[in-house]
């Protein structure tokens, strides 16, 4: 799962994060297993700070990793 969300309005920075969720499916469908501590975040993402292409590299980074771990 990745969440977009838009940070902060009325800096002038037009800052976004991606925060980027991906248990496995026995994780998803245990009550109260998915919380922050298996929750990773791409933030700063802007013309002015990270360039958005660059996050979404890091973002897909990420996110393999998270899907590669679990398939250990």
């Amino acid at each position: 799962m990745l969440h977009v969300i838009g940070e902060r309005p009325g800096t002038g920075h037009d800052i976004f994060s991606i925060y980027i969720t991906a248990p496995n499916g026995s994780v998803w469908g245990a009550a109260g297993q998915v919380d922050h501590n298996i929750t990773k975040v791409v933030s700063g993402a802007a013309s002015t700070a990270l360039l958005p292409a660059k996050g979404a590299h890091e973002t897909v980074r990420i996110l393999n990793t998270l899907t590669a771990n679990r398939s250990r």
